[in-house]
């Protein structure tokens, strides 16, 4: 009698532990990654990012280390990890992010190649440096491939963003050859082959950008490459021949439209 009771107490566990023993002979089996698929690519073939990625054979799903990821597929400073998803049984997704060059700065004698958050692309892109804007007046601290700038100017690196960003949404982008943010209440833009820009201010940048679009190429086209476009209220520009500080010797252009009602030059 005391035999069956013992048989009818062990049984239980023998089975418990079986089925412990084919539940994980199984996920180790069944939930192994076996496929990596790519998103968010465009330059970058998927199986080069994949390549990058280095998940070790045999990796199970729920060990999958995405800190390493990160930084396997940042070693290549113009790529970024952003998501990381599974599909049970068998297969990670990775959703990167192409980093596209935006700026130059030089910094203790090499150009650097930006993209528009500020991250180092290249060290040494003197290649470079006359297809993009360069930026100038931002004290570098530190830096790293694929890394932001460290700098104590982090405004300075906010400003440049969405400037650059408003540059390339009114594809003004090869109209600039500096951005200089050495004073940031009063930007200034060389322009290529055109007078002077006076920014001013961080505010408003669609609307400056948008008169230094509107006026740059009819004043280059009267042979007027010098002096100062002042676009620093935004709502209209002032051009300068002298680059004086006066409202001397001065055209003014004001918008076609505002508020919904037409204004006079």
């Amino acid at each position: 009698m005391k035999k069956n009771k013992r048989k009818r107490k062990v049984l239980p566990i023998v089975l418990t532990l079986m089925i412990l023993v084919l539940a994980g002979f199984a996920s180790y089996n069944v939930f192994q990654v076996r496929h990596v698929l790519v998103e968010g690519n465009e330059e970058y073939s998927a199986d080069y990012i994949v390549t990058l990625a280095d998940i070790p054979d045999e990796t199970l799903m729920i060990r999958v280390d995405e800190n390493k990821l990160e930084e396997n597929i940042g070693g290549n400073p113009f790529l970024s990890l952003e998501n990381v998803d599974y599909k049970l049984p068998d297969t990670v997704v990775l959703t990167v992010l192409e980093r596209k060059p935006a700026a130059v700065l030089t910094y203790a004698g090499n150009v650097l190649l930006l993209d528009r958050e500020m991250n180092v692309l290249e060290m040494d892109a003197s290649a470079e440096s006359a297809n993009y804007p360069e930026l100038q007046g931002i004290a570098v601290e530190a830096l790293n491939l694929g890394k932001q700038l460290q700098t104590a100017d982090a405004f300075k690196l906010s400003v440049a963003t969405s400037i650059l960003d408003e540059l390339k949404t009114q594809d003004a982008l090869g109209m600039v050859g500096v951005i200089d943010l050495t004073d940031i209440n009063n930007i200034r833009l060389k322009t290529k082959g055109g007078p002077g820009v006076l920014f001013g201010q961080s505010d408003n940048p669609a609307g400056k950008i948008g008169w230094m679009v509107k006026l740059l190429p009819s004043l280059i086209q009267e042979g007027s490459t010098q002096g100062i476009l002042d676009v620093t209220a935004g709502t209209f520009a002032t051009y300068r021949r002298d680059g004086a500080q006066d409202n001397t010797n001065t055209d003014t252009q004001e918008p076609e439209e505002q508020n919904g009602e037409e204004d006079t030059a």
